[in-house]
């Protein structure tokens, strides 16, 4: 049986084709059960029973036992002892001349049986039209096979749906998964579709990587203030970025990191969870030149570029979001230099919200080639 719409169809009318057979077989029983009833009651005649011949008149010459014996108690006794049907009568021994004188004719055999005796208490006879009707050995045979068609009916039926249920997961199964860098629709003016990844790199497969400085290079890194990703009817989802980014003057690479929170709030605060932001997921970027892009003044810096994020499932290897934010981040020195390092200071921009660095000057760090 297919898995289509056409076979639920089919099931369905093969359990309708079942059921109106079966109908039909029982219809013709119910009929000729009647049928049969009413001819009988037609036909049936009224049964009587035979009654007692009259008494056959006594043979000429001889005596009947009454006659005989007058005074007796019980007349007739010994002509009709206990026991006695309707028959010839028993004649008497008499002598050849008066049996042939007189001979004796013999009662015309009962015709009329006469009526049934009472039905006694309890007793009861079945006749036709009394009850149901007699359905005979054919209607029988029609009830059982009706039976059947019904039991066969339901079974078609309930392993007609089991295949439809059957067929719906497997459709589900058959829907070809999503690729590992997935294109959703963008939901904020910050996020947009993430490119496919450079040189088909996994998620956080740059993650831990750098590049060395050598004598024109350049590290830098910072964290800054609230950053509106989104506004929601209620509320905003914001996220305070931080970006690390490496550079030896012709190769860079750059990590980003966007914890995110929802606030019920009209701008981003400076402390999310003392302003009861709820946390969400935190999202991570990593991007190499040539599709970031670096620009160095001295010792300022501006890291530009899309860079698409993943999270860090626990449990589970990284996944790309399928979101990716235009970011862009100037950073200079912001103090004296000490041991090859300055504080730094600087601005971030994302989509159309942008920030400064936060206030902690030990976080903030340019570090210059000595």
């Amino acid at each position: 049986m297919s898995n289509g719409p056409d076979a639920h169809l089919g099931t369905w009318l093969a359990v309708g084709v079942l059921i109106g057979l079966a109908l039909a077989l029982l219809l013709g029983v119910l009929v000729a059960g009647v049928r049969r009833a009413r001819r009988a009651r037609q036909h049936a005649a009224p049964r009587t029973r035979a009654q007692p011949p009259a008494a056959a008149p006594p043979a000429a010459g001889t005596t009947s036992a009454a006659e005989r014996f007058p005074d007796d108690d019980l007349p007739g006794f010994a002509d009709r002892p206990p026991g006695w049907t309707a028959g010839p009568p028993t004649v008497a021994a008499t002598p050849p001349a008066r049996v042939a004188s007189a001979p004796v004719e013999a009662p015309d055999a009962p015709t009329d049986p006469g009526p049934d005796p009472a039905p006694g208490p309890g007793s009861h006879r079945a006749g036709p039209g009394d009850g149901a009707p007699d359905l005979g050995r054919a209607g029988t045979a029609a009830v059982a096979a009706a039976v059947l068609l019904l039991v066969a009916a339901i079974g078609v039926a309930l392993a007609g749906g089991g295949a439809v249920a059957a067929a719906r997961p497997a459709e589900v199964t058959a829907t070809p998964a999503p690729s590992a860098a997935p294109q959703p629709t963008v939901s904020s003016p910050a996020a947009q579709p993430a490119p496919a990844p450079a040189s088909g790199t996994g998620a956080a497969a740059l993650a831990f990587e750098s590049v060395p400085l050598g004598e024109d290079g350049l590290a830098a890194s910072v964290a800054f203030q609230g950053v509106v990703l989104e506004q929601r009817a209620v509320g905003l989802t914001v996220t305070y970025p931080s970006v690390s980014v490496t550079t030896d003057g012709s190769r860079s690479l750059a990590h980003v990191r966007l914890p995110t929170y929802n606030c019920l709030t009209a701008e981003p605060p400076a402390d999310p969870l003392a302003a009861g932001c709820a946390r969400s997921l935190t999202e991570y970027a990593d991007l190499a030149s040539p599709d970031l892009r670096v620009e160095r003044d001295g010792d300022r810096i501006e890291v530009a570029g899309l860079f698409p994020t993943y999270t860090r499932p626990n449990g589970s290897a990284p996944a790309y979001t399928g979101r990716a934010y235009e970011l862009t981040a100037a950073i200079a020195a912001d103090g004296p230099a000490q041991d090859g390092r300055t504080p730094a200071a600087g601005v971030v921009r994302i989509g159309l919200d942008s920030a400064p660095t936060t206030a902690d000057r030990g976080v903030n760090l340019l570090q210059l080639p000595g």
